[in-house]
């Protein structure tokens, strides 16, 4: 149906008969796609990009000129008017469409009706999509698996109606349940009946809730819990964890590693391990650089406490360094630590809750890569653990802490911030920091490693000391803009690709040949990256690889909406309708419109379970592309080769600068040949591309860049040249006045620390 304008005093018969007046902009979309492929890459949307509508002859014609066209805009539908609205709605989507049934059309189906087409899409935000979801899961996942994928839909996906999920899915989720009670009580033709059956299930829940970044619970979604008996079991489980380890095997693990130590990491030790045995309270941090074998040194202090009974919680500023820590866990997670933060923050942890509980009895808290957290996350903690526990004079409540990083790597993020602001968001600005003794790591572990030669040695050693020159801001020129801050570092030929036309595509090469893109495996992946300053310039690569692997994408839609801060919903939704809203992007969120192959690398972007390794900045590679799940397997972390279940989730953005709250619903991933060097922090790499066509921009980005690699062999760079500048140099950012300050405070000397 569409609408005719006329005069009133023409003849209705010649307005029927008029040829022009069925002729409009969409009708002639369809019809010159029919002749004229060279828009099939639009759609009705984007055409005014390519084509110019002549509204004379009520017609398209292909665009001549250069400059920028106008933007094209749909009129505004109310979703109250049905499939008009699901029509317009594809009409953003929809590319080459020849008639009114390929608008509907989806993967060579042609669906009944425009409505149907938007939900086979991903275009509709209603509970459909679970259960779709789960049907599709069920084919392949197991029960243990669908109950996972069951516990992520409850914290991430605003299900609307979790109760009838519930209803529809128990028994796919209770397959196991049987078999393992039959095991247990050594009856082999054992029969549960379906209440205990659902009990258990609720219970094997309940537990998986329990112990998620999120802590809830199944009441908190509305669905029943488990009988009384079973709660019991969980009431001090987060302790049961901390002390459910192999004790005998922690203890063999523990002489071994302790043999292995240095002398710098051997007095470290023997500190940690003497303020434990008389109760002591001990606040250090450990300042090393790559190499020095901090993660190392971490382990050994764990598997030395824990053989001996003791609660030592592990944790790390990012999700992929926590991962390299033994049940290690972001501080986030761990402590609850509120996501806005301000100077009065402090942890969602209540006193006698079961997080209370294990806190009281911790021994030890290690956190790693503490120099990139912002300061308030320590004093939110300090806070706590001084209310908790009863402590209101002693920092951090009484307890041992141990930070650990290199302050050569990024500071803390402050979007827009400056030089000021980063730094004063800083551990070392914080109160506590005076509390701490600085002790520091110098030899390189790597120069340990067996089988080397002598000339092997010398170019480790070379590397390392090039590297920490580079870190310390002590190499290069000076820059005329920022003297204090900048230097221009010349990069020696062995580690450069020349710059030409098809420089990227010689790193790409470099890092990734033709048998890890058509036999993908986790092997092949998990030590190899192409690393640059900027999400942008990622996107570019991952891109450029991604359009020339064999096979057709599958494209995965977003379902974008608002939340207005006003009390103007209509309103708003007129001024940013969903054409508008697929076009934003943000730091950290997937895009819109996702192009996945099955065998490439992805990453998560958000922290989802870290107990199965999925955490903001694990890489898998995709092994099955269902219409509403993601089948991968971990390529990074303790849980290699561990299969795990992907499903859409909704993401929330809220931005000062936005009049509204911005959700997308879409998978949390991204393609990750290419990653960013920010993300890239906390990882070794043996092969390594650094792609620099525009200069990093902030503090120790170059140093954590170059200090990825684990071998000088592995290491390649592309530089674009700058403008005053020889093509082999590029910019490094390091705030030495911050650094050498540091270092002239609080640094122990070793051989005091034992006396």
């Amino acid at each position: 149906m569409q609408t005719v304008t006329f005069k009133d005093k023409q003849l209705l018969q010649d307005v029927v008969d008029d040829p022009m007046i069925k002729k409009t902009t969409l009708t002639q979309w369809l019809k010159n796609n029919q002749i004229d492929d060279s828009g099939h890459h639009l759609t009705y949307l984007d055409y005014l990009s390519r084509y110019k509508w002549i509204a004379r002859g009520k017609d398209w014609c292909r665009r001549k000129s250069k400059k920028t066209p106008p933007i094209g805009r749909l009129i505004y539908i109310h979703p109250t008017c049905g499939e008009l609205f699901y029509l317009r709605m594809l009409l953003s989507h929809q590319v080459g469409c020849q008639t009114f049934n390929d608008i509907k059309t989806v993967g060579d189906v042609i669906f009944p009706t425009y409505r149907a087409a938007c939900e086979q899409l991903g275009l509709l935000g209603d509970d459909k999509e679970w259960t779709y979801a789960f049907d599709d899961a069920s084919s392949w996942a197991t029960a243990e698996e669908l109950r996972s994928l069951f516990a992520h839909m409850l914290i991430f996906c605003d299900v609307a109606d979790p109760l009838a999920l519930w209803t529809k899915q128990w028994r796919r989720m209770s397959d196991d349940i049987v078999q393992r009670a039959a095991a247990d009580s050594h009856v082999v033709s054992l029969h549960v009946n379906e209440v205990d059956l659902q009990q258990y299930v609720l219970y094997e829940l309940e537990i998986l809730l329990n112990s998620n970044n999120s802590y809830s619970s199944l009441c908190d979604y509305g669905l029943p819990m488990p009988p009384p008996h079973l709660l019991a079991e969980l009431k001090n489980k987060l302790l049961m964890e901390e002390r459910n380890y192999d004790r005998v095997s922690l203890s063999q693990k523990k002489e071994v590693m302790v043999s292995a130590l240095n002398s710098e990491q051997h007095i470290i030790y023997e500190t940690v391990m003497k303020a434990s045995l008389q109760n002591h309270q001990l606040l250090m941090f450990v300042y090393g650089h790559g190499g020095t074998g901090k993660t190392f040194l971490w382990t050994t202090i764990i598997s030395a406490l824990r053989s001996a009974g003791k609660i030592v919680l592990a944790v790390a500023s990012s999700g992929i360094a926590s991962l390299l820590l033994p049940s290690g866990r972001t501080t986030h997670s761990r402590f609850k630590i509120p996501l806005d933060l301000t100077n009065n923050s402090i942890c969602s942890i209540s006193k006698n809750t079961q997080l209370a509980r294990l806190l009281s009895e911790t021994a030890l808290i290690i956190w790693d890569e503490a120099p990139m957290t912002d300061r308030r996350c320590f004093e939110a903690l300090d806070k706590t653990l001084k209310d908790i526990l009863n402590e209101p004079t002693q920092p951090f409540g009484g307890k041992s802490v141990l930070l650990g990083g290199d302050f050569r790597q990024t500071l803390p993020v402050k979007p827009k911030g400056s030089k000021r602001d980063i730094i004063e968001s800083s551990i070392v600005e914080s109160s506590v920091w005076s509390h701490f003794k600085v002790c520091k790591l110098s030899k390189n572990m790597r120069l340990l490693q067996p089988n080397l030669s002598n000339k092997e040695k010398e170019e480790i050693a070379a590397f390392s000391s090039w590297l920490l020159q580079i870190g310390d801001g002590r190499v290069g020129v000076d820059d005329e803009d920022d003297p204090t801050d900048t230097k221009w570092v010349e990069i020696p030929e062995k580690y450069l690709i020349p710059d030409h036309e098809d420089a990227l595509k010689d790193l790409v090469r470099f890092i990734y040949d033709e048998d890890i893109f058509h036999n993908p495996t986790a092997t092949m992946f998990c030590d190899k990256a192409i690393v640059c300053p900027k999400n942008e310039t990622a996107d570019e690569i991952n891109n450029l690889i991604l359009c020339n692997l064999p096979g057709k994408p599958i494209v995965y839609l977003s379902f974008d909406s608002i939340i207005p801060h006003a009390n103007d919903r209509g309103d708003t939704e007129v001024l940013y309708p969903s054409e508008y809203l697929n076009l934003l992007n943000f730091s950290g969120f997937p895009t819109h419109h996702l192009q996945l192959k099955v065998g490439i690398p992805i990453m998560l972007l958000r922290n989802m379970n870290q107990m199965e390794g999925l955490c903001n900045g694990t890489r898998m590679i995709i092994t099955q592309l269902l219409p509403r799940l993601i089948q991968a397997e971990v390529i990074t972390g303790v849980q290699i080769g561990h299969k795990v279940y992907i499903p859409r989730i909704t993401l929330n953005h809220t931005d000062k600068e936005l009049p509204f709250i911005f959700k997308r619903k879409q998978f949390p991933v991204k393609v990750c040949y290419a990653m960013t060097i920010n993300k890239s922090q906390g990882q070794s790499l043996n092969k390594i591309g650094i792609y620099l066509p525009h200069p990093i921009f902030s503090h120790g980005q170059l140093y954590v860049a170059l200090s990825r690699a684990t071998s000088t062999a592995g290491l390649k760079i592309v530089i674009k040249r700058q403008e005053d500048q020889p093509s082999n140099c590029t910019k490094n950012i390091v705030f030495s006045n911050f650094l050498a300050k540091l270092e002239s405070s609080q640094v122990v000397d070793m051989e005091l620390l034992l006396r």
